[in-house]
């Protein structure tokens, strides 16, 4: 009766490992995928990242210039209005 008891347990230790193992190969193929995940979401993470800084440094570059033809557009009206004033003093001397 005993060594049918220890048989049982045996079996059923048996059968607790062998479950054991699947859940292991199960969490590793889970794992494998969620590495391969990561490492997908990381490279387009780096991509957006990348392509953010080059429209910051594009934006940047556009406000220079914007700021540049701004100043440009105020000296030639600085220039304008100096000439208008120049002819409107010549004109009634």
């Amino acid at each position: 009766m005993e060594t049918v008891n220890s048989l049982e347990q045996l079996q059923l230790l048996e059968k607790k490992v062998t479950q054991l193992i699947e859940l292991v190969r199960d969490e590793k193929a889970l794992n494998s995928q969620l590495v391969e995940e990561k490492n997908s979401l990381s490279a387009r993470l780096d991509s957006l990242e990348n392509s953010l800084l080059k429209e910051t440094k594009s934006m940047e570059e556009l406000h220079q210039e914007r700021m540049l033809t701004k100043v440009a557009v105020d000296e030639l009206i600085s220039s304008i209005d100096r000439l208008v004033e120049d002819q409107q003093t010549s004109t009634a001397s």
